[in-house]
């Protein structure tokens, strides 16, 4: 095959199109952007989907499991505002005890995060994997998720009433 004299190939010297060359498909310039980009934009939207769907998930789960234990310790937070705890410091122990698990959770996601950072670089557009403001606020958002699902176990934990909590025992 002799090529024309032009830097494309498929170009003869006059700027027209080489006839010899099968062209397969004519489509703008969009088009070809829009084709490209609609794979990873599905990706993520799932991806988006998913992690939405996860929070949820985690904050239904710490809630729960705070929830069962204030549950089961609601005569000792009795017998402690019997003995003149406010309901501050119950509801800070409360509040701590339930954030424990999810600040270690926390930590432990973002050390994986920066470890497996590497493998998702592929669907990141203009931004490292271990970007710090991107692992902050994901940090931030897990948390307060923490935060918000361990207030209303707090909050019911300093309605406890010393009296029906020492009757109960």
């Amino acid at each position: 095959i002799r090529l024309s004299r032009g830097t494309d190939p498929g170009l003869s010297a006059r700027g027209l199109l080489e006839p010899r060359i099968a062209i397969g498909r004519v489509t703008d310039l969009d088009t070809v952007v829009a084709t490209a980009l609609a794979e990873p934009l599905r990706l993520r939207f799932f991806l988006t989907l998913f992690a939405a769907l996860a929070l949820v998930l985690g904050i239904v789960g710490v809630y729960s499991v705070v929830s069962y234990a204030v549950t089961r310790r609601r005569s000792e937070f009795g017998v402690r505002m019997a003995l003149g705890a406010g309901g501050g410091q119950v509801l800070r122990q409360v509040v701590g005890g339930g954030l424990l698990p999810v600040a270690a959770g926390t930590g432990l996601g973002l050390v994986a995060a920066v470890g497996l950072g590497r493998a998702a670089s592929g669907f990141l557009y203009g931004i490292s994997p271990a970007d710090p403001v991107s692992l902050g606020d994901a940090a931030a958002a897990l948390l307060g998720a923490g935060v918000a699902a361990s207030v209303i176990p707090a909050w019911r934990a300093t309605r406890v009433s010393p009296v029906e909590s020492l009757r109960a025992e």
